[in-house]
C-alpha cells in the first residue's frame, strides 16, 4: 500500500516544489516560497477604494493622506483604536483585518531596505515549519518573510491593536521591522 510508505521531510518538500527526489535533494534553505506580494498590495489599495464592501468606519480614513508613509500609519493606528471587532460582521472583522494589515505590511515593505516578501499560511509553513504552532486564522493569512528566513505579522498585528489598545501601537511595530532590530544577530 502506497499510503503506508513513511514520507521523508525531503521527499515531501521534493513533491511540494514538483522535484524528483532522486535527481536532486530540496531543502527546506532551497525551496523558494511562492510568494503572494500581488496579492497583498490589492488588499492594501482595497483599504480605501472598495466601495463594494467597505470596512466599517472607513470615512475616517477618506480624507487622510494614505500614502504607505509611516507618518500615515498614525491615522491608521488611531482608526484601529475606534474598532471594536465584537460588534461587526465576521466578513467585516475580516476585510478589516486583511486591508489594514496589508496596508501595515505594505509600509513596511515599501520603507525597509530589508528584503520582505508576502507569504500565505501554507507557503509559510513550507519554508518553516513552527509556523504549524500559530492558528491558522484571519490574522495569520498572510505574513512577511525577510530575507534572513524570519517573519513579522502585520495582520495579527492589526488585530491586537483593536483588542488590547495603545500599548499594541501600529506605528512602533512597523517602525521596528523597518529598522529590522528585532531580527537574529549572528
Amino acid at each position: 500500500n502506497r499510503h503506508s510508505v513513511p514520507l521523508t521531510r525531503n521527499k515531501l518538500l521534493a513533491c511540494v516544489a514538483g522535484v524528483s527526489s532522486r535527481r536532486k535533494t530540496v531543502t527546506l534553505e532551497t525551496l523558494k516560497p511562492e510568494f503572494v506580494n500581488e496579492d497583498c498590495e490589492e488588499l492594501s489599495s482595497e483599504l480605501l477604494l472598495n466601495t463594494d464592501s467597505p470596512i466599517p468606519d472607513i470615512e475616517f480614513l477618506l480624507d487622510k493622506n494614505m500614502d504607505f508613509s509611516v507618518d500615515s500609519l498614525e491615522y491608521l493606528d488611531e482608526y484601529l483604536g475606534r474598532q471594536n471587532i465584537n460588534q461587526m460582521t465576521i466578513s467585516e472583522s475580516i476585510n478589516l483585518t486583511h486591508r489594514c494589515g496589508s496596508y501595515l505590511g505594505e509600509v513596511i515593505r515599501k520603507n525597509s531596505e530589508i528584503d520582505y516578501n508576502w507569504l500565505g499560511y501554507a507557503g509559510a509553513v513550507a519554508v518553516n515549519e513552527k509556523i504549524k504552532t500559530i492558528e491558522f486564522g484571519m490574522e495569520s493569512t498572510y505574513m512577511l518573510y525577510s530575507d534572513d528566513g524570519g517573519f513579522v505579522f502585520p495582520l495579527a498585528k492589526v488585530v491586537k491593536r483593536i483588542e488590547y489598545g495603545e500599548e499594541e501601537n501600529i506605528v512602533f511595530f512597523a517602525k521596528i521591522a523597518i529598522s529590522g532590530s528585532h531580527r537574529r544577530k549572528n
